[in-house]
C-alpha cells in the first residue's frame, strides 16, 4: 500500500515495477512457481491519476479485453483517487476513503457511524491524538523544569564566582596594607597586576 499526495512522474511504471519485485523475490532458483502468492498493490493518491476515467476506484489485472478473461490474479493493482470521491456514499470503501479525507470532527463522526469497525478506528485515532497532545504538554513541562534548573544553576555558579573574586580582592587589600610586593600578591591571589595596582590606587589617601 502506498499513499501519494503529489503527482510523481511515471507512477504506473513505478507501481508495476515494485509489484513485480514482490513477485520475483518470493522464490529462489529451483523452487516451484506454485509457492508464489498473490500480490495486491494499493495506490491511494490525492490527485487525478487517470484523468479520462471518472471512477475513483479502479482494479487492474492481467486481463484480455476481447475475451473478457483474466489471465491470472497473481498481480492486482488497485488505484484510489481521493479527488474523485463523490459527495454521497456509494459503497463501504467510500467511508474508508472519507476517513482519510476527514478534516473536521463532523467528518469523523459521519465516518464512525458507517460501521462498528470504522467507529473503532476513529476512536483509536482520537486516542492517539490525545496521547500526542499529552506528550507535547509533558515535554513542555519537562523543558520548563530544565530551564528553571539551568537558570538556578547559572545564578548559583555566578554567585560562587563573584564570591571567590571578592574574597581574592579582600585578601589582596590586606596584603597591600602589609606592603607585600605586587608579584607576590599576584601569585597568592591569582589577580592580575592591573587589578592589584587598581586596588592599591584605591587604597591610597586622596591627595597623595
Amino acid at each position: 500500500m502506498e499513499i501519494q499526495l503529489s503527482d510523481l512522474p511515471q507512477m504506473p511504471e513505478r507501481i508495476v515495477f515494485y509489484g513485480a519485485g514482490l513477485i520475483t523475490e518470493q522464490i529462489d532458483s529451483g523452487e516451484d512457481y506454485s509457492l508464489i502468492k498473490r500480490v495486491i498493490s494499493i495506490l491511494i493518491v490525492d490527485y487525478s491519476l487517470i484523468p479520462n476515467n471518472p471512477r475513483y476506484h479502479n482494479r487492474f489485472t492481467l486481463y484480455d479485453p476481447e475475451s473478457a478473461m483474466e489471465f491470472t490474479d497473481l498481480i492486482e493493482i488497485d488505484t484510489l483517487e481521493l479527488p474523485k470521491l463523490p459527495e454521497k456514499a456509494d459503497n463501504y470503501l467510500w467511508h474508508w476513503l472519507r476517513f482519510l479525507c476527514a478534516e473536521t470532527m463532523e467528518d469523523l463522526d459521519m465516518v464512525a457511524q458507517a460501521s462498528p469497525k470504522l467507529k473503532k478506528v476513529v476512536g483509536r485515532l482520537l486516542e492517539l491524538s490525545q496521547d500526542e497532545r499529552a506528550r507535547m504538554l509533558f515535554e513542555a513541562q519537562v523543558k520548563e523544569q530544565r530551564d528553571i534548573r539551568a537558570r538556578e544553576r547559572g545564578a548559583m555558579e555566578k554567585g560562587i564566582a563573584q564570591g571567590i573574586t571578592q574574597g581574592r580582592v579582600e585578601t589582596a587589600r590586606k596584603l597591600l596594607k602589609h606592603n607585600m610586593l605586587i608579584d607576590e600578591i599576584m601569585e597568592y591571589t591569582g589577580l592580575s597586576r592591573e587589578e592589584i595596582e587598581k586596588l592599591r590606587a584605591e587604597s591610597q589617601p586622596s591627595g597623595e
